[in-house]
């Protein structure tokens, strides 16, 4: 499922929550306990995702570098205590602005 699409530059670092509330049956009682990003096509793009230890519904996803004029599809999946799992995709273009 492709949740929106973002445009960097290529020297760009930068950050994006990614809310997974709404996927929650029961918030108190079910919680992201492990998340993982992939990029495709691999190898320019760099994205890494850490779980806040904050907020149990969200990860915040890095994105760095990329091929100016490229698309990416960023994956990323979470994992929870209740043995749920759930997968988004981010469309990346990288622009030289």
């Amino acid at each position: 499922m492709i949740i929106g699409a973002v445009v960097q530059q290529p020297n760009d670092r930068l950050d994006y929550d990614v809310d997974f509330a709404k996927w929650f049956v029961s918030p108190t009682e079910d919680f992201i306990i492990g998340a993982t990003a992939s990029v495709a096509p691999a190898g320019e793009l760099s994205a890494s995702v850490i779980v806040p230890p904050d907020d149990n519904q969200m990860v915040k996803l890095w994105l760095s570098e990329g091929e100016d004029g490229n698309d990416y599809i960023v994956t990323v999946q979470i994992s929870t205590n209740a043995g749920r799992v759930k997968e988004i995709e981010l469309e990346v273009a990288v622009e030289e602005f």
